[in-house]
């Protein structure tokens, strides 16, 4: 036995290569294949994680564009606002202005003016009691001119004024009278 040779316990033993070659190819796919398909795994992932904040990202532009727009419209808004209230105050001021201007005319008129009604006033008083007094002897002095025409009174002095006779009607007077 040539190819037996004695070992001692240092020294290696000689084993065929072949199924050992076998389990090392062996051991090398299933680490290839584990790492090849956690590789691959991991691929995926950072694939799908790439999409995800793609669409992130498009959903965040989407969102800034749809808020510029809302800020041009309420910059819009802000301005007809301002414009608004800039009126309302320029309202209010004038508004507080012709009330002193009110006031003012107000006074004015109150020391100017209401003497000139009272006077007014007092003199359409008098002039009442003075037509009153001209409707009493106007309607005294017609009961009278009837009682004459009617002949029940025979003329008197009356306040000094010495009243006429009635005449008797002349067809003259008769047209003067229609």
């Amino acid at each position: 036995m040539k190819d037996e040779v004695e070992l001692s316990a240092d020294d290696y033993e000689v084993m065929p290569l072949t199924p050992l070659r076998k389990l090392e190819k062996r051991l090398e796919r299933l680490e290839m294949q584990r790492s090849t398909h956690n590789f691959e795994r991991l691929i995926d992932k950072i694939l799908d994680m790439t999409e995800l904040n793609q669409r992130i990202i498009d959903e965040v532009v989407k969102a800034n564009q749809g808020l510029r727009e809302d800020i041009a419209v309420l910059i819009g808004k802000l301005d007809n606002l301002h414009d608004k209230v800039d009126e309302f105050v320029t309202m209010i001021k004038e508004a507080g202005e012709n009330e002193s201007e009110d006031k003012l005319a107000e006074q004015i008129v109150e020391k100017s003016v209401k003497p000139l009604v009272e006077a007014i006033e007092k003199s359409n008083n008098e002039a009442l009691e003075s037509n009153k007094m001209m409707v009493d002897l106007l309607m005294n002095i017609e009961k009278r001119l009837k009682r004459m025409q009617a002949g029940t009174l025979a003329p008197k002095m009356s306040g000094g004024v010495a009243i006429p006779k009635p005449q008797p009607a002349s067809p003259v007077n008769n047209v003067n009278q229609m």
